[in-house]
């Protein structure tokens, strides 16, 4: 498997033009740059996509680069409770 990884890796390094702006990106073995290339939206998008089945306890809505939170309870201080419980799980 690690052969792989790295064989797409290096094929994506030879294949793709250079990006605009490289910061390092650090993996349990691997060090590469992602920000600025081409990849970074496609990546962006499979990182962002599994958010609304991680996120059980409110209905999460997604739109390019934006999402809404929506939380519906009887009184406000179980919708704080609830929006406080949210931000902790997306911190982590």
């Amino acid at each position: 498997m690690t052969g792989e990884v790295e064989g797409v890796i290096l094929f994506l390094r030879k294949s793709l033009p250079p990006p605009i702006y490289t910061a390092p990106v650090t993996t349990d073995d691997h060090t590469w740059s992602a920000t600025g290339s081409i990849l970074c939206p496609l990546i962006f998008l499979i990182y962002i996509n599994d958010l609304p089945m991680y996120i059980q306890e409110a209905e999460l809505i997604l739109y390019a680069d934006d999402t809404n939170v929506l939380i519906i309870d009887n009184s406000q201080e179980a919708l704080q409770t609830k929006l406080f419980l949210i931000m902790k799980k997306l911190e982590t």
